[in-house]
């Protein structure tokens, strides 16, 4: 009896005290709030306490010039890679302001690589007007049969002629076509600046 006794005021100590605890009030010490710390980067790389983030827009247009050649490997009368080949549902949205999309570096090359795109899209804005592509016969039948088989373009509006001369034996074509066909596209978008350009966040 005398050791479950003690056992027992043990287990009741225990039990007051957990009590007593559980009763004290909460603290009235406020919790000490994390402070971050941001700092922005000037344009010569200075590090600064940041005060503002400042961002600018910019309405920019911007020409980009048509080259009038379409280039082939030597080996094959297939577009290469890099021009953009439509399919004929696909033709139905084109812009020629959408053919820009791309790492920034390479937009002229964007442009260009969409040459019977834009060409053809303007064919079928003006009916009257009309091109002729000259080249080796095997290239200028890959761009006429595209331009009529994706573009819906009419046969008698694409001629086809070899070129005069030793020209005929380089890989690509060439297309005669009114100044109109062949102005630059213009693209207007919007530029966003942000200042400073980078931050640096710190606790």
């Amino acid at each position: 009896m005398k050791i479950e006794f003690k056992k027992h005021c043990h287990a009741l100590i225990f039990l007051v005290l957990t009590q007593s605890l559980l009763a004290q009030p909460p603290s009235e010490e406020t919790p000490e709030k994390p402070e971050i710390r941001v700092m922005g980067f000037s344009e010569n790389g200075e590090c600064l306490p940041l005060l503002q983030i400042r961002v600018e827009e910019f309405l920019r247009a911007r020409l980009f010039m048509l080259h009038n050649q379409v280039y082939f490997d030597a080996d094959s009368a297939a577009f290469p890679a890099r021009y953009r080949v439509l399919s004929p549902t696909q033709t139905q949205n084109f812009q020629p302001e959408s053919a820009l999309p791309g790492e920034v570096a390479n937009e002229q090359n964007n442009i260009q690589h969409h040459l019977l795109n834009i060409l053809a899209y303007r064919l079928r804005q003006h009916p009257k007007e009309a091109i002729r592509v000259y080249g080796e016969k095997r290239y200028t039948e890959t761009v006429k049969k595209y331009l009529l088989d994706t573009w819906m373009i009419e046969s008698a509006r694409i001629a086809v002629s070899p070129f005069a001369g030793s020209s005929q034996q380089y890989p690509n074509v060439e297309i005669q076509a009114s100044e109109w066909l062949l102005q630059p596209v213009l693209v207007r978008d919007t530029l966003r600046e942000v200042y400073p350009r980078s931050l640096q966040f710190s606790l």
